[in-house]
């Protein structure tokens, strides 16, 4: 990753997570990770709520002048790989039922505030490349465009684990796909290219790798004019997403995560090793 604006304006988000404001496009860039590969702690998450929340109540800066709120990675191969497992284990090991929840109802928050441009005004994008994973694959998916490297690759594991992906993601998908495409996104625990989901419409572009910089760059340039903006409102306006259906589902989430079984268990146990690489 690349950043080439003299101008920018860095904002510290959480330990490995950071954010730029590039005033020539108006666009608030955070970048998930550059040091490690980057998954959702819940630390993060409520940091990342936190900057989402003084961009809606107009608290930064660069809050008024905001178009576009752009997802992004420093770490080469992956976007995101998801929730934390080595947390999720040790919370579902103890059945703690109200940190799960806790963990959940801030990833409802993200999703909702991606869905919704967070104060229904700013496009949100997702620029990955590289590895997209269960939860990383919902924040994605939440964002109005999702934009992808050819090399990208998209999977929900959840269900190979006992689990579903609870933090919205099947709620969004199911007002955009089919009954087929749905089921097998969420049930066969494939693993899927950028052109296959470009193919069915969920990935907006796909282009050569390593040209995520200027591919960004030119969307946007593209994106930054009245008409759209236009355009981008009248598609807002007509998304529903209650957040009282994410947290519904979030709970059986919940439910399904303190109910898995040892050789569960010891699945996730073993998908958290992985994650931390």
């Amino acid at each position: 990753m690349t950043l080439t604006s003299s101008n920018l304006e860095r904002y510290e988000i959480y330990n490995d997570c950071s954010a730029f404001y590039h005033p020539d496009l108006q666009s608030f860039e955070v970048v998930l990770g550059k040091e490690s590969p980057p998954f959702f702690s819940a630390e993060q998450v409520g940091a990342m709520l936190e900057g989402m929340t003084k961009i809606a109540q107009g608290a930064l800066p660069c809050s008024e002048s905001l178009n576009f709120f752009v997802l992004r990675s420093g770490y080469p191969g992956v976007f995101n790989l998801g929730a934390d497992l080595d947390m999720i284990y040790s919370l579902a090991a103890e059945k703690n039922r109200d940190k799960l929840r806790l963990y959940a109802d801030k990833c409802v928050d993200l999703i909702h505030y991606l869905y919704h441009g967070i104060n229904k005004a700013i496009t949100t994008i997702s620029l990955v490349e590289g590895d997209c994973v269960g939860g990383g694959f919902e924040a994605a998916l939440a964002c109005d465009c999702l934009i992808a490297s050819e090399s990208s690759l998209f999977s929900f594991p959840e269900i190979k684990l006992g689990v579903f992906p609870g933090m919205g993601a099947a709620s969004i998908v199911s007002r955009v796909l089919g009954k087929g495409d749905y089921r097998r996104l969420f049930l066969s625990g494939e693993t899927f290219s950028a052109q296959q989901l470009f193919d069915i419409g969920l990935v907006s572009q796909v282009f050569p790798d390593g040209q995520g910089e200027a591919t960004l760059r030119a969307f946007l340039k593209r994106m930054n004019t009245p008409s759209c903006y236009q355009l981008s409102r009248i598609y807002k306006y007509n998304k529903t997403l209650p957040v009282s259906e994410l947290r519904f589902f979030a709970e059986q989430w919940v439910e399904g995560i303190v109910n898995l079984n040892r050789r569960q268990l010891a699945l996730v146990a073993y998908a958290a090793t992985q994650q931390e690489g």
